[in-house]
């Protein structure tokens, strides 16, 4: 069947461009979920987290040739540059049925005002058929200043997101952002095993991240009924 194309541009990109990405989309999905406010946060969100964080030149899009649902879109591209938008651009075949075309597109062809196009300018925004019917706004960062939240003292501003972060780039605690935001990941900072009182140092299981400058220390003790063992923890010296 013949479609009848509505005459506008929707771009198929090659990918031969410098890619924008953040260092592990799981990582930065999950420090935004614990602090929507993180890009705004200093930079080391953004230097991680740079497609999360919006600090991209070019989007991303779904991009398909010819599909009956946008929905069913599932390959993507990276635009060209930062004069390109998210589109889908809706046709009819002979007999009557939407088709849908998407892709990235140059902003002036979406400020063209033809109602057969829809475009946004966030990634991965063209997949969803309700923006058909309307042109979408273009989504503003929030400049409100935000609550800093960064890691405190020995602890890392999110466990699993650093261990993903760990597992995406085995040499990402070579930066100073990872040090900063998983120093336990990072191995900035000591575990000790931490007990108050064993008969034997190796049935000690508790463990505890020492704060900076403490170090792990075993000693002997005599308990309160005179039993011989031994207290385990940190120390800023020796006990």
């Amino acid at each position: 069947m013949t479609a009848n194309w509505i005459p506008i541009l929707v771009l198929y990109v090659s990918q031969h461009i410098l890619a924008c990405d953040d260092v592990s989309t799981s990582a930065c999905q999950k420090f935004a979920a614990q602090n929507p406010a993180m890009c705004h946060d200093g930079s080391c969100y953004a230097t991680l987290c740079p497609r999360t964080c919006h600090k991209c030149a070019s989007l991303k899009c779904f991009s398909c040739g010819t599909v009956a649902r946008p929905e069913m879109c599932n390959t993507t591209i990276e635009c060209p540059s930062k004069d390109f938008e998210c589109i889908i651009a809706k046709s009819f075949t002979h007999d009557f049925r939407e088709e849908f075309a998407l892709g990235c597109a140059l902003r002036s062809v979406c400020d063209s005002n033809n109602s057969g196009m829809s475009c946004c300018s966030t990634d991965f925004c063209n997949n969803n058929q309700s923006i058909t019917a309307r042109k979408l706004p273009i989504k503003r960062e929030n400049n409100d200043k935000a609550v800093r939240q960064t890691a405190t003292s020995c602890s890392d501003i999110h466990e699993d997101g650093c261990r993903d972060l760990l597992s995406t780039d085995p040499n990402i605690c070579d930066t100073t952002c990872a040090k900063t935001l998983c120093p336990v990941t990072c191995g900035g900072c000591k575990q000790c095993y931490d007990c108050e009182f064993v008969s034997d140092s190796s049935h000690c299981t508790s463990k505890r991240v020492c704060q900076p400058g403490e170090y792990c220390y075993r000693i002997e003790a005599v308990s309160a009924n005179f039993e011989h063992g031994f207290r385990l923890g940190c120390a800023t010296d020796i006990v």
